[in-house]
């Protein structure tokens, strides 16, 4: 279901781009979106189930629920096969459990979709372990809501990532 909609999304992207997906899957913007749906295949079929469930099928909601305990088992895997969507759901004390290797699982679509106050939840060596690609995905309000001493984990890779509006967040 996940690589389904992630097609529609992709076939939307390029509607919307004036071009057919063949064409835009050459655009920088295209590629880009690609090996990230690529990625992301290829994590769900590695995940291990979570309870019994795949995690691409997990909700927000089922996120939510979560024991914090329960989420600092979780590998790289298991996080890049989360629909973007659901990890809005993860929250400032989920995020302080994460084993900070597998934090570099997420991609960019991800980290857009975090609840902004849940990022303050993360240390300097989650920080240091995103994937710099995703690190695009913070926003200034992101940006804003990250502890100062996690501020030290980004690296001149993660920072040359923002883009100008997510710096403005250092305010």
């Amino acid at each position: 279901a996940q690589d389904l909609a992630e097609r529609d999304e992709f076939e939307a992207a390029a509607l919307a781009a004036g071009l057919a997906p063949e064409d835009y899957a050459n655009t920088s913007e295209g590629r880009a979106r690609s090996e990230e749906m690529g990625r992301r295949a290829e994590a769900r079929a590695k995940a291990e189930l979570i309870d019994g469930i795949r995690p691409d099928s997990l909700s927000e909601d089922d996120i939510a629920r979560l024991e914090f305990s329960m989420v600092s088992d979780f590998d790289r895997d298991q996080f890049a096969a989360f629909a973007p969507t659901a990890v809005a759901g993860f929250d400032r004390d989920h995020f302080a459990a994460f084993d900070p290797t597998a934090v570099a699982g997420f991609g960019k679509d991800h980290v857009a979709a975090f609840d902004p106050m849940a990022v303050a939840g993360f240390g300097k060596d989650h920080v240091a372990a995103f994937d710099p690609m995703a690190v695009a995905g913070f926003d200034d309000k992101h940006i804003a809501a990250f502890d100062t001493a996690a501020m030290a984990g980004f690296k001149a890779d993660h920072v040359a990532a923002l883009d100008a509006t997510a710096i403005a967040g250092l305010d």
